[in-house]
């Protein structure tokens, strides 16, 4: 079936040519292959999201915004962070965490474990965080400490 026999569903080539003329055409069909890089270049775009170490300052996010809190540590002794208890999910969103090694090409050197958050709602809360063993359960952790979060 040609397009012209389709009822109009799928235009030709040359009916466009014929409508807007050929300059024309490939004028409309260059903008349209420009919006389309445009859009797929902002919906890849994430924007940088920011760390916090500092436990002692209030952390300030907007809704929306993701944010990471850095905390030192040293996977190599058995040690790790662990949130206690998970913060209120009305307010922040678990993204991930991930564990980034100091490269100095040495054995047993420490690092930080990165925790990164999404603020889902308003509201002040407070991030804790216990570092130990993951198998001991039942003993007090070494450290803890507490981000003081405020989504506005």
């Amino acid at each position: 079936m040609k397009p012209e026999e389709n009822g109009g569903a799928v235009v030709s080539s040359r009916k466009c040519a014929a409508l807007f003329g050929e300059t024309r055409m490939i004028d409309v069909l260059s903008a349209m292959v420009v919006l389309l890089c445009f859009f797929d270049i902002a919906a890849a775009y994430e924007p940088p999201v920011r760390e916090f170490m500092d436990h002692e300052k209030t952390v300030r996010v907007s809704v929306g915004e993701r944010f990471s809190l850095v905390l030192e540590s040293n996977r190599t002794t058995g040690y790790g962070w662990e949130l206690s208890p998970y913060p209120d999910s009305a307010v922040v969103k678990l993204i991930g965490t991930e564990y980034k090694e100091e490269q100095t090409g040495l054995v047993g050197v420490g690092g930080s474990e990165v925790w990164t958050f999404e603020a889902v709602g308003k509201g002040v809360i407070g991030i804790s965080f216990w570092y130990r063993k993951p198998w001991e359960k039942e003993e007090l952790p070494a450290k803890s400490t507490t981000f003081r979060v405020s989504v506005e």
